[in-house]
């Protein structure tokens, strides 16, 4: 197979696996909404309650998801010397983590990512309100849905399986598709976009796309998803943790959302130094 055509292969399958995912989302909603009417937890006679427990919806989903894409990410690391390799990686990552300062900037990046967001979206909604309406709606049943089962799945479960899909698979691919000197680069920017559609609307997928170079970018520095996957639980669990009517008005918003990118500045330089100068002696060690 010719170099061009090994790459237009790979980078099908990368939109495949997206694909794949969205079409897991669609079949387990109707499974979920099903489970729920069997359970009597709604009347479907009834429009405005006959709507999917979201917390059953999701743990439908992420369970398929972890069926499917946990084999495939097993498969694509067939040989022993590359499965040896990943586990390596993987040692390494949580060995890095355990440390308090750097956890601790892992945190900070995490809950600052979140604070960033949100002071940013507060202005713009306020400046552009008719862009924004579905948008908060959305948002505000996301957070206000707070039972366990929801908590869980969106804490836990989605930063695995989303992890899992588009910066273990769908980078991969990815990477054998671009393999020019700036390769790496492309790459990154391809499975940033795919995950920026999977989120389903252009507000959300403006600041996924983002959320997705700096994971990629992660990834491609520690081959493994170990820190991904917990910098990703972080931001999501951020979203519960922060009040509601924390930015009072568009100064407030403003000045928040300057220190917590200062935040995510100063810690994504200390924790790529870390990662540069401590991850690869813990691979040797390992």
């Amino acid at each position: 197979m010719s170099v061009k055509r090994r790459s237009q292969f790979n980078i099908i399958i990368a939109v495949f696996v997206l694909l794949t995912a969205l079409f897991i989302t669609v079949i387990t909603y109707f499974a979920a909404f099903a489970l729920t009417v069997i359970l009597g937890a709604i009347d479907v006679t009834d429009v405005d309650t006959a709507t999917v427990d979201q917390g059953i919806f999701n743990l439908l989903r992420f369970m398929v998801a972890f069926i499917i894409f946990g084999y495939w990410y097993h498969r694509i690391g067939f040989t022993e010397n590359e499965l040896e390799k990943r586990k390596i990686n993987a040692k390494a990552a949580l060995k890095f983590i355990v440390h308090p300062l750097r956890l601790l900037f892992l945190i900070l990046l995490g809950v600052a990512i979140q604070l960033g967001t949100d002071g940013i979206l507060y202005v713009l909604s306020n400046s552009f309100p008719a862009y924004f309406e579905s948008y908060k709606e959305m948002i505000t049943e996301f957070a206000g849905n707070r039972s366990v089962l929801y908590l869980i799945t969106v804490i836990v479960l989605s930063p695995i399986i989303e992890e899992l899909i588009f910066r273990g698979l769908v980078l991969h691919y990815a990477r054998n598709a671009f393999s020019s000197r700036r390769g790496l680069i492309v790459a990154n920017i391809f499975q940033a976009l795919l995950f920026a559609l999977y989120h389903g609307n252009l507000i959300q997928g403006v600041y996924a796309f983002i959320f997705g170079l700096l994971l990629g970018y992660i990834t491609i520095k520690t081959d493994s998803l170990v820190i991904n996957i917990l910098l990703h639980m972080i931001i999501n669990g951020s979203l519960y943790i922060i009040p509601g009517n924390l930015f009072g008005d568009n100064l407030s918003a403003v000045l928040i959302s300057a220190v917590s990118l200062s935040v995510i500045f100063l810690s994504v330089v200390y924790l790529s130094f870390a990662i540069s100068s401590k991850l690869s002696t813990y691979s040797d060690i390992g």
